[in-house]
């Protein structure tokens, strides 16, 4: 067996050809196992063989375990050799090979090859037995061949030829091969035309060549298997090797291979045991695949507190025993006594060391031990606990102002302490020495190191011991710190706090005297705050704008001659994260360069106010909290409405009940105005709580209990704001209302609307405003919808409204309908949504419903809304027939406007001389009433400044042809709007307007203008007159005139006598635009 290479699959037995003589016996007996197990073909080894076991049915005997072969057979049936190309004598060999021996899979069976030539390609290379090669035998037969060479020397060791199955056939002759002796192909290669095919004749061992013969005879063919490699014997024996590296991490997987030292028989399930560092056994199933030879576990080791020296722990792994499914024998690292193997989890517990308490400070006098506490997180035990190393600076002397314990040792510049206390931590014991110099306050520095099985932690890396001099100087010269207020919410916009120093009494020096200013606390410097605005002139108390060199943290404090005071500020950052409050702590400290030398008295910090801590307090929610909030839209009710059922929502599915707390505001009183299940009235707060079970973003109601008095209290306020403490399980990040306000009107009434018209398609049907609100209409503009129903059970709908063409704001509508918006039973209602007078919302609905809405009669389809335009501008709207007028009739529309001062129709005929204002529609199939023609309209330009309305009379009439249905219908009207877009003139400025006399005329007369401006101009305007619509009869485009004092003027225009006949039409003179007056 080639070890660690692919594996051939191996499978239980699975088929039995119809007609065996074995299967009644096999059913007797039951399923064989192993012993006649299935090879399956489907991974190759490197060499390209497949691995078959020990004990497969169909390895010839005396094979040793790695040995190589290949079978042979004859096929039990025949066919002829007429087709060209090899694929179909190896697809013949290969279908025989699957229906064959029961321990040949087709897995296997689709890699036999026939020995035979085609045009293309020869014997030898169809099987790939060139080369020196390996044994061939029968199909559970004899040796046929030592090797490739003796396979093509023209005969074989034995001619006992088996078939298919494994049977033995008594006598064989001819088998097709199209080849020579040699495996190469020959004259009559399998499959050529007109020639005669070769064959060998087995019965005289030439079993390749003897002759050729027609290519319609029908013999058998020789089947070659592919390369078979023998695996071991008996129970393969399960090892463990690591799938990637030797390393992991707590509480990350790693995959370990099972590996079987050959392939199974069936699939396999294989436990796999692991100890972890706290004593817990982890186990898994590691699954090998049947014909496979390893399988995966993964083996994960758990993220514990346990702090191991060196920073690993090498965990053991080995496999615990067999589950089910296949037979195996446990190799080496079987059990836990006995495993070999391990996999180093790396520890993520790393030990952190810091001080702990307050710097030592105390007179020399007392000459006293000084012990400073270093603790180790997390705590790895009094009897684990590592050697510490720090460093000592400062401006005291060892050896003449301290001295350090026994327990401490120097090399080099780094001291070890083995020190320790009664609760397991590590203790740097020193004493101070009192000397008889006046030398003022001296410190002692001391730095904690990292050590082999620690790392030192953020900035409680260091610790300032003061030694006071107990010969006292004449002045103490005192530094504070002070800062209002402490704490900044992220939030606020005004978050930045001011920090300043003061030292008193303000010192008489001629030098600069240097403290240290030390940031330390849970906020990261320059990411939730930055210092900002320091003063920075020599006459005050300057913070420097670096850190000091090997103090990170800690900045310069410099006090410049004179100076008494000095400030800066911390400028709070805003985020997004969710984290918790944090701090900032300023702490002041003498400066070991300080030179007081010629200083009358000593310099010390603030015993009170040498420090400050600022709170930075959080804003943002935890996002995976659920976010509360109110439905978002602005409400008024009606002091009498009774309960107002206001919605609130949570954001995430809530599992259980949730209480939430609000406040409450406004101008209502609770329990006089209001009332809300619990709420607390005279603290002005309540709760509410979501059930279990809550959907996420579905509405639960939040209930509001109106009182109706007699009091006139029009325009109260209810105001309800949700409250946390960002503890309570619930978030209220900001982009959700949390606030809502219900505001209370005094109602008496509400107007009355009713509906009106033809429920049919291209009929009109009208909302009527019947009476106003007795609290009067309000300011603003009513909106108007319409709602449509199929039957008194459906609910009414503004959508199914809209598919039939009734929009909102449409006072009339003229319905209309589709395939899918059936017509027949359905009835209409409207709606008008307004403020009254008091400010209140109000909704109310017509106090009728017209129906049943039908299909459309005879008659035009018209908009279902008024056509609208400005003054000088032109709309268009379309129209069309209602039914079919029937094949050869021609209706025409006619469209007349009611007032020509107002709207005009424009040409609808440019094709045909004259002004044409009908459409014609043709009826019939491909006629085309059912298509929409345009109708375009102009707002007449004037010189007033009133809106005008004018109605379209559409006349119908048959002009060709016959259609009872249209003949004699009623006019039809549609509502034209015209926006003026003139402004009222001041009163001084004159508005000019035009007249003429006659107003009608022939070619070659003339007509007399008239311009009148009202106020009369106090001097001589000009004035624009524009002739539209009228060039081709005047020739003139524009013209100017210019009105006197007297405020008119009169000129004369003649029509052009151009001897052609045609259509008569309009002469338009308008006043333009001009300077000095409007039109």
């Amino acid at each position: 067996m080639h070890e660690g290479g692919p594996a051939m699959k191996v499978s239980a037995w699975r088929r039995w050809r119809r007609g065996s003589p074995l299967l009644p016996f096999l059913l007797l007996a039951g399923l064989a196992t192993e012993a006649q197990a299935q090879v399956e073909c489907t991974t190759a080894n490197s060499d390209g063989s497949y691995t078959v076991p020990g004990d497969w049915a169909l390895k010839p005997s005396g094979l040793a375990s790695g040995a190589s072969f290949r079978l042979l057979f004859v096929t039990s049936t025949t066919r002829n050799a007429d087709t060209a190309g090899i694929a179909t004598y190896n697809t013949f060999v290969q279908d025989r090979a699957k229906a064959g021996h029961s321990a040949i899979s087709d897995s296997c069976g689709d890699l036999f090859k026939v020995v035979g030539s085609s045009g293309a390609v020869h014997a030898y290379d169809n099987t790939a037995t060139t080369g020196t090669g390996m044994p061939i035998y029968w199909l559970n037969g004899a040796k046929a061949a030592d090797n490739y060479g003796d396979f093509y020397d023209g005969s074989w060791d034995s001619i006992s030829a088996r078939d298919e199955s494994g049977n033995s056939l008594s006598s064989v002759n001819r088998v097709w091969t199209g080849s020579s002796d040699s495996g190469a192909r020959t004259a009559g290669f399998l499959g050529r035309a007109n020639q005669h095919i070769s064959y060998g004749l087995l019965s005289q061992n030439r079993p390749l060549f003897f002759g050729a013969t027609d290519r319609s005879n029908t013999y058998p063919f020789y089947g070659l298997s592919p390369v078979f490699t023998v695996g071991p014997s008996g129970p393969p024996t399960v090892t463990l090797s690591l799938s990637g590296t030797s390393t992991t991490v707590e509480g990350s997987p790693t995959s370990i291979n099972v590996n079987l030292s050959s392939a199974v028989a069936s699939s396999c399930r294989v436990k796999v045991g692991a100890r972890r560092a706290d004593g817990t056994l982890w186990t898994t199933i590691a699954v090998i695949p049947a014909g496979a030879k390893s399988g995966r576990a993964t083996v994960t080791h758990n993220d514990d507190d346990i702090w191991h020296r060196g920073g690993y722990y090498d965990m053991p792994v080995w496999v615990a025993s067999q589950t089910e499914g296949c037979r195996y024998n446990i190799g080496a690292g079987s059990g836990e006594s006995d495993t070999t193997y391990s996999i180093r989890v790396k520890d993520n517990d790393q030990i952190s060391v810091s001080f702990s308490g307050p710097a030592n400070v105390d007179s020399e006098e007392f000459s006293r031990n000084q012990p400073t506490t270093v603790i180790f997180s997390p705590d790895p035990g009094r009897d684990n606990l590592p050697v510490l190393n720090f460093r000592v600076s400062g401006t005291a002397t060892e050896g003449e102002d301290y001295a350090f314990a026994s327990t401490v040792t120097r090399n080099g510049d780094v001291y070890t302490s083995s020190g320790t206390n009664n609760l397991g931590q590590r203790v740097i014991d020193l004493d101070f020495i009192d000397d008889d110099v006046d030398e003022g306050t001296e410190t002692i520095i001391l730095t904690l190191e990292p050590g082999a099985d620690y790392v030192v932690a953020g900035e409680e890396n260091q610790r300032t011991l003061e030694i006071l001099d107990d010969e006292a100087p004449t002045t103490i010269y005192t530094l504070s710190l002070e800062a209002s207020p402490l704490s900044a919410d992220e939030g606020d916009p005004n978050r930045d706090r001011l920090v300043t120093f003061a030292i008193t009494p303000a010192p008489t020096i001629s030098h600069i005297v240097n403290f240290t200013a030390c940031f330390t606390g849970t906020a990261s410097r320059n990411v939730d705050y930055q210092i900002a605005d320091i003063s920075n002139s020599v006459t005050h108390i300057v913070l420097n704008s670096s850190d000091i060199t090997g103090q990170p943290g800690c900045r310069r404090v410099t006090v410049y001659p004179g100076a008494s005071s000095g400030s800066f500020k911390v400028r709070v950052s805003r985020d997004g994260d969710f984290e918790a409050d944090e701090t900032v702590a300023i702490t002041l400290k003498p400066s070991s360069s300080t030179d007081w030398t010629d200083t009358p008295g000593a310099f010390a910090v603030s015993a009170t106010a040498g420090s400050v801590e600022l709170v930075i307090v959080n804003d943002d929610d935890d996002p995976s909290l659920p976010a509360i909030f109110f439905d978002p839209r602005y409400r008024s009710r009606a002091e009498n409405v009774g309960t107002v059922n206001w919605e609130i929502f949570s954001s995430r599915d809530l599992v259980s009940a949730l209480t939430v707390t609000y406040r409450l505001s406004g101008t209502a009183t609770c329990g006089t105005d209001y009332t809300i299940t619990g709420a607390d009235c005279t603290a002005g707060t309540g709760a509410f709580t979501f059930p279990a079970n809550t959907t996420a973003r579905t509405p639960v109601l939040f209930p509001i209990t109106v009182i109706d008095d007699d009091i006139s209290d029009n325009g109260e306020t209810i105001i309800v704001t949700l409250t946390d403490t960002r503890t309570d399980g619930y978030g209220l990040p900001p982009g959700f209302i949390k606030t809502f306000t219900l505001t209370l009107y005094d109602d008496t009434g509400s107007a009355a609307i009713s509906v009106s018209g033809t429920p049919r398609v291209g009929a009109p049907m009208t909302i009527n405003w019947d009476s106003d609100d007795p609290d009067g209409n309000g300011s603003g503009d009513p909106f108007y919808f319409w709602q449509f129903r199929a039957t008194s059970s459906d609910r009414w709908n503004d959508y199914e409204a809209r598919q039939r063409g009734c929009g909102q704001r449409a006072t009339t509508c003229r319905p209309t309908h589709s395939e899918g918006n059936p017509t027949v039973g359905g009835y209409f209602r409207g709606l008008v949504s307004y403020t009254d007078g008091n400010g209140l919302g109000t909704t109310v609905y017509s106090n009728n419903a017209i129906g049943p809405f039908t299909a459309a009669g005879p008659g035009i389809v018209l908009p279902a809304t008024d056509v609208t335009l400005r003054e000088g501008r032109t709309a268009s709207y379309n129209l069309k027939l209602a039914t079919d007028p029937g094949a050869g009739a021609t209706v025409r529309v006619s469209i007349t406007s009611g007032d020509t001062g107002a709207v005009t129709v424009n040409d609808t005929q440019s094709g045909v001389n004259g002004t044409q204002n009908y459409l014609d529609f043709s009826g019939g199939s491909g006629g085309s009433w059912n298509t929409h023609q345009a109708v375009t309209v102009r707002g007449v330009q004037d010189a007033d400044t009133t809106n005008e309305a004018d109605v379209l009379t559409h006349a119908v009439s048959v002009q060709a042809g016959s259609s009872a249905p249209y003949t004699g219908l009623a006019d039809v009207t549609l509502n034209v709007d015209v926006t003026d877009d003139d402004t009222l003139p001041p009163p001084t400025t004159p508005v000019v307007s035009i007249g003429v006399s006659p107003s009608s005329m022939t070619e070659g007369e003339t007509a007399t203008f008239t311009l009148t401006a009202s106020p009369a101009p106090t001097q001589n305007i000009t004035v624009v007159i524009n002739m539209t619509e009228g060039v081709r009869f005047t020739g003139v485009a524009r013209l100017t005139r210019f009105i006197d004092t007297s405020g008119t003027r009169s000129f004369t225009v003649a029509m052009y006598d151009d001897n052609r006949n045609e259509a008569s039409g309009p002469v338009t003179a308008t006043v333009g635009t001009g300077t000095g007056y409007v039109p």
